[in-house]
């Protein structure tokens, strides 16, 4: 019997290889707070925190498994219309990371298009 190391795994960065969400994290003017490990989920409590009246926008931090965070600021109402829905408005924030660097110098001309968020 003979024992051979295990080659490890390739390392190599596969371009068409999609990025999942790891965590959701929402947090509100009234200290109120939700982590969760989906968008759908995340659009619910957005809404119901809407319903309440008491909350006009959320702080947010989006990781995704390969250690990429994305933060900022969720406002729900626009001139009193509704605005775009979650995953819109971060699918927006990774499409101006990609394109400005000054903004986030570290996903500067990445592919952000990987990152699986729903439309």
């Amino acid at each position: 019997m003979t024992l051979r190391r295990a080659q490890p795994a390739s390392l190599q960065h596969y371009e068409d290889e999609k990025i999942d969400l790891l965590r959701i994290r929402l947090w509100d003017v009234r200290n109120c707070t939700a982590v969760l490990s989906d968008f759908y989920g995340a659009e619910r409590v957005l809404a119901q925190w809407a319903l309440d009246g008491r909350c006009n926008g959320v702080h947010f931090e989006v990781s995704f498994i390969d250690g990429c965070v994305v933060k900022g600021y969720h406002e729900f109402f626009n001139k009193g219309k509704r605005s775009c829905t979650f995953s819109a408005h971060l699918r927006r924030m990774l499409k101006l990371m990609a394109n400005r660097p000054d903004l986030s110098p570290l996903t500067h001309g990445r592919n952000m298009s990987r990152y699986l968020v729903p439309t």
